[in-house]
């Protein structure tokens, strides 16, 4: 083989691992999830509690705009200060798993129940605590109250809307939109 043909074929391969790089970097940054702060959070909650069955909040805000079916309960299992700031409409408070098993006991079996807290690692933890024992059609919601409210679907205190939800630590806030925290 020539100098001169053995010089060209390694440029060709230098070019193509420059190239090759250059896709790869490309196909990370493009599929960066940017837009979602809570994407890291989700997938370790996915990664932690790989049986929870999980519900999106477009697949929420869907079921709840469907007036033809029966509405799923919706338990909220953050701590009292956090419900009293905001939740979601028509959510019932049931931040200890003794609660959430009192609910559920006097429910259909069949019912559809939705847990959430800040961003689901909570919500999830008590929904791995349900199937352990039994409880069927329990789901998290994926993202949470905060994914609820940074995608601007409305919260409320009671049955006033608000525009503000508790962003239950200096940490945790940050996957919140700034413009949603409450001063609690």
């Amino acid at each position: 083989m020539s100098y001169a043909c053995a010089r060209s074929s390694r440029r060709i391969l230098l070019r193509s691992i420059s190239l090759l790089s250059l896709l790869l970097v490309a196909t990370l940054i493009l599929a960066s999830p940017k837009d979602d702060p809570l994407f890291d959070i989700k997938k370790k909650i996915l990664d932690e509690y790989p049986t929870v069955q999980h519900v999106s909040i477009e697949q929420l805000r869907e079921t709840l705009s469907d007036t033809s079916k029966q509405l799923p309960l919706l338990l909220d299992v953050r701590e009292p200060d956090e419900y009293s700031v905001s939740q979601i409409h028509g959510a019932k408070l049931t931040p200890k798993i003794e609660q959430v098993m009192a609910v559920l006991d006097k429910q259909e079996k069949n019912r559809i129940t939705i847990l959430y807290c800040s961003v689901g690692y909570r919500s999830a933890s008590l929904v791995d605590q349900l199937q352990q024992r039994g409880y069927t059609h329990i789901y998290n919601l994926e993202g949470s109250i905060f994914e609820w409210a940074n995608k601007g679907y409305p919260v409320y205190q009671g049955d006033k809307p608000v525009s503000v939800v508790h962003p239950y630590n200096y940490w945790w806030g940050r996957l919140l939109n700034k413009k949603f925290h409450s001063d609690y």
